[in-house]
């Protein structure tokens, strides 16, 4: 239960559906039962413990969606907050980036972003719920926000609320009081994720703030200086929230676990050590081996923690953790890569790299099976993986002049070149709209022998720069078939294939 739903609204939902004899149920009755059906499907789903696709109950639901609030009002908002959700595991056919900003602006409007300072009759439930819709919304604009490299829709400063309290008025344990010995209560997993995005959405504000500073304050000694005080402040205060975690002595999910707080923490120490790397990149003074070593580690760990988790079944997969799995790969053969470049051999930054790429891209394979338009991403790591074994393995390195990244990045169009703040999408896949078979095992096999070579070894800041887009993109973005890079490389293998 997500807890920008009130537990009495459902219950009072699901009685008007299924004992309709008694009273007739309303279309928001039945598009939020639809929705909540819709997202609870979908682990349950892909576990095979019900045949029923969830995609079904998420049609089911869409018509009635124009008989419901969706634009403003607090139904309206928790209406699109059940789509987004949704959007996180299947193609909604719009972006989740849009659906946070209507949410925010619906808030905003409404006054949730601040604390109340006229007395109302609002009961305590009430406007805890309402603080419980605001911080939801903003969990979800900060993150596709953050992923995509687009604005806030509202900034920190201008947020006066607070939290709501760690023991959900709406629920069992509101009337008794909590022990001591209780370390943690309903809310606490909700309001710790909410502080780690504050977290996250202060390092992105510093990270911006140091790229938009003029050429001159680059240049300068104090600039650099001033980026690495930040990243280790920053790196404390992600390990100070760590620290706090709520802890249960039996979890009943993975979000209780301390594996999932572990996986976070390094999946945003990994965001972190990137965009730092990026800025002192802008200020043409390198990057020392020690902070090459972290984004290194970091990136190994995301990739060993989340293969664990979902090896095992505890996790699910989505576009976004497929784009997050991808980009620590890549921040691993690009640490492998500028060692090489500025010392004979490469792997004393990284030593278990090759042990990394080998996980990383398994899972990425194993994950492409499921979701078909992921598949074009994970051929492309597999190129890349194999270059790296080439050139940095005892085997010997092949082809005699391979194509280079900066090269791959060309549009057929000599008019048109990869630009960021392009669209990028995959074919659409047989998620909802049966148009796209997961490729099976030979499938896979046989499109990563007809890769072409490219020597991903020569890859620069820019080239991952532009990868990084489009797979943001893909998570996160809007979706436009007519600029997209990863499709063309799919279809120049195919017709590889056909020539042979």
């Amino acid at each position: 239960m997500h807890p920008f739903l009130l537990r009495t609204h459902i219950n009072e939902s699901f009685d008007r559906v299924h004992n309709f004899d008694v009273q007739q149920p309303s279309a928001q009755d039945m598009f939020t039962v639809l929705m909540v059906y819709a997202v609870a499907a979908v682990t349950m789903h892909r576990q095979g413990r019900i045949s029923e696709h969830p995609y079904g109950y998420y049609l089911s639901a869409m018509r009635y969606l124009g008989r419901v609030p969706h634009s403003k009002g607090k139904e309206g908002i928790q209406n699109l907050l059940l789509v987004a959700r949704f959007g996180v595991y299947h193609h909604v056919g719009t972006s989740l980036w849009e659906l946070a900003r209507q949410c925010i602006r619906a808030c905003i409007e409404l006054e949730y972003h601040l604390p109340l300072i006229i007395p109302t009759r609002s009961t305590e439930l009430e406007k805890q719920h309402n603080q419980r819709i605001f911080w939801e919304c903003y969990q979800l604009d900060r993150y596709s926000s953050t992923t995509l490299g687009r604005p806030f829709a509202i900034a920190d400063h201008d947020i006066k609320v607070d939290l709501p309290t760690k023991v959900g008025l709406d629920t069992p344990r509101a009337d008794s009081l909590c022990s001591a010995a209780r370390i943690s209560s309903d809310l606490s997993v909700f309001i710790y994720s909410v502080q780690l995005r504050q977290i996250t959405s202060r390092i992105r504000s510093k990270l911006l703030a140091m790229s938009s500073n003029s050429h001159d304050h680059y240049r300068s000694f104090m600039a650099t200086g001033e980026i690495y005080a930040s990243l280790h402040k920053f790196l404390a205060e992600l390990d100070h929230w760590r620290a706090s975690a709520p802890r249960y002595e039996q979890p009943t999910c993975l979000y209780e676990s301390p594996e999932w707080y572990d996986f976070l923490l390094e999946k945003d120490k990994l965001f972190l050590m990137r965009g730092g790397v990026n800025t002192l990149f802008k200020s043409k003074r390198g990057v020392s081996q020690n902070i090459m070593r972290l984004w290194g580690r970091c990136a190994t760990r995301v990739v060993e923690l989340y293969s664990s988790l979902y090896q095992a079944g505890r996790i699910s997969y989505t576009r976004s953790y497929f784009q997050m799995l991808f980009h620590a790969g890549l921040s691993v053969i690009f640490c492998v890569s500028s060692e090489a470049k500025s010392r004979t051999g490469a792997g004393r930054l990284i030593p278990s790299f090759d042990a990394t790429l080998s996980l990383c891209g398994d899972v990425l394979d194993a994950i492409s099976e499921k979701m078909p338009d992921a598949r074009g991403y994970a051929v492309v790591f597999d190129s890349m993986r194999r270059s790296i074994f080439d050139n940095f393995s005892a085997s010997p390195a092949t082809t005699a002049r391979p194509t280079t990244p900066q090269e791959l990045y060309r549009c057929q169009d000599t008019n048109l070149t990869y630009q960021q703040h392009q669209y990028h999408v995959m074919p659409v896949s047989d998620q909802g709209h049966g148009l796209c078979t997961a490729p099976g095992p030979e499938h896979t096999a046989t499109y990563s022998q007809w890769m072409p070579e490219m020597d991903w070894t020569n890859m620069d800041a820019n080239a991952m720069q532009g990868m990084e887009a489009g797979l943001n993109e893909y998570a996160w973005g809007d979706l436009n078939m007519n600029v997209d890079m990863w499709n063309r490389i799919e279809h120049m293998i195919d017709e590889t294939i056909d020539d042979v």
